[in-house]
């Protein structure tokens, strides 16, 4: 950037593509003689072909050496998305000694340009890393979930097998115990018809 705020670029810059989260590193140097001295407080605007107006936060990570000022924006997606062209001006406020802003300057703009990300389908064929990762996650929770179910279910029938076993071996105990009753019974008839002829 110039001491009078001007910037030296030619013409538009490939941005990178739409839908980029933070591929894009904008980078402003700026010289001793340049509007921004150390204390002063920059941020960054941006303007989109369709009209999109957009304000970074105050910027903290402006480096200051030798006399140079250096700041890098990573372009994050919600700028990227807008697609086309993004006109962006730096801009510098001097504060006086209680904080408050004295003076604003504003750079010319610089414009960079973010192509359409491919498409198949009519659908965007590269959605990003954060969505793929998102999705892998989801479908992990899902496998788990499956997996647990068809444990729990396992489990379930398993326990009802057993209780059926035992109920089985119930009914058999069971149909023993009546079988030796109805054998008493008939010991004890034989031995009752004996006794009274």
């Amino acid at each position: 950037m110039l001491p009078d705020g001007s910037v030296e670029q030619k013409l538009p810059q490939f941005g990178g593509v739409k839908g980029e989260h933070n591929a894009t590193i904008f980078s402003v140097t700026m010289g001793a003689d340049s509007v921004y001295q150390d204390g002063d407080i920059a941020r960054l605007e941006f303007c989109a072909g369709d009209g999109t107006a957009l304000s970074s936060d105050i910027l903290d990570d402006i480096t200051v050496g030798d006399g140079r000022a250096a700041i890098r924006y990573p372009i994050p997606k919600t700028l990227t998305m807008l697609g086309g062209q993004l006109c962006i001006r730096l801009v510098v406020s001097k504060l006086d000694e209680n904080g408050d802003e004295v003076e604003t300057v504003r750079s010319s703009e610089m414009v960079l340009w973010f192509e359409e990300a491919p498409v198949e389908n009519g659908t965007p064929f590269w959605t990003g890393v954060s969505e793929m990762l998102a999705r892998t996650v989801s479908a992990k929770d899902a496998a788990v979930a499956a997996q647990t179910d068809s444990r729990e279910q396992a489990q379930t029938a398993s326990k009802m097998a057993a209780f059926a076993q035992t109920s089985a071996d119930g009914a058999r105990a069971a149909a023993v115990a009546a079988e030796e009753t109805v054998s008493h019974i008939g010991d004890a008839a034989a031995a009752a018809v004996e006794t009274y002829f």
